[in-house]
């Protein structure tokens, strides 16, 4: 058996159609595997008791860190929101312990839709070495690293309000799990039919920008909006995004030239504004799902 080579790549995860109508509309719903579904489930118990503790222990236990997209966030009357970026040094709260067990165990999936997404397009599955580092678990840290985007969000949306406009996401993929209806993503207009937009059914994946453009848009964005419900909702995002340190050969990807990752995406970014701030109007192109 020493003869024989690793294999060079993990095995397909989804199925070929799948891979397809993903790179095709953008978004995907999955069925998650049975320890995944466990995990959200305990880590959305916490978060709902988090959430339903006074605005003093909330903003005390996670401060929030302006400009990183980190810590705790009330919009009055409409949602609010815990984003995890890094773990704190020594915690050991049931709510930071789960939060770092689903991180991993979801960006391992991505990861692994990544892989299937690389046969479809032909590109070698080691291209997103340098774009994944240390983004494949949560890195524990004093302050928030700004060559690591990736982020971890906890929703609670309030009855009748709290929404996310018409956007895409930053980043490479995100996977959404929400409680109930509120999720919405857009399917594009083929011949036969024009676009619409839909509910999400069930736990989904969204292309980011950042994989649209290393794709050659090949991958389509996930477009995507959040609708009020009448009861309310709660919801778990996470988004995988590059890691910022290094440059990209976009031979590697089926383009042409080199870019660094802290130009391509601040250049992503720089065009659109946060969907999770208060409203101000009617549509923007936002940085982050609900």
């Amino acid at each position: 058996m020493e003869h024989w080579a690793p294999p060079p790549h993990p095995p397909p995860l989804l199925e070929p159609w799948q891979i397809e109508t993903l790179m095709h509309q953008g978004h995907l719903g999955v069925n998650l595997p049975e320890h995944l579904k466990a995990s959200l489930s305990r880590l959305s118990s916490l978060a709902a008791d988090f959430f339903n503790q006074t605005s003093e222990q909330k903003n005390t236990a996670y401060p929030a860190s302006h400009g990183t997209e980190s810590g705790y966030y009330n919009i009055e009357d409409e949602k609010e929101y815990l984003t995890f970026r890094r773990k704190s040094p020594g915690s050991t709260s049931d709510l930071d312990l789960q939060a770092e067990e689903v991180w991993e165990t979801v960006a391992v999936l991505l990861y692994r839709i990544l892989c299937d997404i690389s046969t479809a397009l032909g590109i070698p599955h080691d291209a997103w070495n340098t774009l994944l580092e240390d983004s494949l678990a949560m890195q524990e840290s004093a302050t928030v690293d700004p060559t690591l985007p990736s982020v971890l969000r906890l929703f609670k949306y309030q009855p009748k309000q709290g929404v996310a406009d018409r956007h895409t996401d930053n980043g490479l993929l995100t996977l959404c799990v929400g409680n109930s209806r509120g999720l919405q993503v857009w399917k594009p207009s083929t011949n036969k039919s024009p676009g619409e937009w839909t509910d999400a059914d069930g736990p989904t994946v969204l292309v980011g920008s950042t994989l649209r453009v290393l794709s050659s848009n090949r991958c389509k964005g996930g477009v995507h909006r959040v609708i009020s419900s009448e009861e309310g909702r709660s919801s778990i995002v996470f988004a995988l995004r590059p890691c910022l340190r290094y440059g990209i050969e976009l031979e590697r990807f089926g383009g042409f030239g080199s870019v660094h990752s802290r130009q391509l995406y601040g250049t992503i970014t720089a065009r659109k504004t946060n969907v999770n701030a208060r409203k101000t109007s009617v549509i923007s192109q936002g940085s982050g799902t609900g």
